[in-house]
């Protein structure tokens, strides 16, 4: 039984990793914001895990993620948002049998490239 707990943990680092680097590649988005929940929570469906501006909920191949982020000033809040969702969507079910559920996306800060 250990064993399936530490598959587990691995693959849900493996979902952050790739829900994060989707994220950081998707034009607009500035950087992933680490700590946006003041704490973790566990719901119903099982364990949450946060990496930095990722947050994961995971029921058996089902996941739900949450990416928290800063815009670039200059783009359009929705079409990133959108553009997020569905390049975290595909490189996270690439990674195997998993199926995404969800991908919210939280802009917590916009940067203003000030010279």
């Amino acid at each position: 039984m250990a064993e399936n707990s530490e598959q587990a943990a691995v693959s849900d680092e493996a979902v952050a990793s790739a829900a994060a680097s989707a994220a950081l590649k998707t034009s607009g988005v500035y950087s992933l914001l680490a700590g946006f929940t003041e704490t973790i929570q566990e719901s119903i469906l099982g364990k949450t895990i946060e990496a930095p501006g990722v947050k994961i909920s995971r029921n058996g191949e089902h996941v739900k993620i949450d990416v928290s982020l800063v815009i670039e000033y200059g783009y359009q809040i929705p079409s990133v948002a959108w553009n997020i969702q569905k390049n975290v969507k595909r490189q996270v079910e690439q990674l195997g049998e998993i199926s995404v559920d969800s991908v919210d996306v939280h802009v917590q800060k916009i940067h203003f490239n000030i010279e």
